[in-house]
């Protein structure tokens, strides 16, 4: 499943939990898809499990021309494994975003799971 940004501006860091059902699915694999918005200078910081989910931080790597971006595109990528039969809704919570000198940044249309749902049969 594609995490995606929206009209972002000098996005250049991340965090945010993202939430499900772990009754119902485990997050398997997450990681920067290398043609999404962030491009290929960028790491995943951490992805460990937070009770209901996993918290994510995700950055562009320091070095020279490598600033902040702009526009929208895939964030992030996460590969589920269905644990029980039923479905689970996908919700993002405690998210921020930073640009390159560490200043939160205001995106407009924030990061878009809206109405994603996992079944598992």
């Amino acid at each position: 499943m594609a995490v995606n940004v929206g009209a972002a501006k000098n996005l250049f860091a991340a965090t945010f939990d993202l939430l499900f059902d772990e009754a119902k699915v485990s997050a398997a694999a997450v990681s920067i898809p290398p043609s999404g918005i962030l491009g290929t200078g960028s790491t995943l910081a951490f992805s460990h499990p937070i009770v209901g989910g996993v918290s994510v931080g995700i950055g562009r790597v320091r070095g020279e021309g490598n600033a902040g971006v702009s526009g929208s595109g895939a964030l992030l990528q996460v590969t589920f494994v269905g644990l029980a039969a039923g479905s689970t809704g996908i919700n993002i919570k405690n998210i921020q975003f930073l640009d390159d000198a560490g200043k939160a940044v205001s995106i407009t249309r924030e990061l878009d799971v809206r109405g994603a749902t996992i079944v598992v049969q």
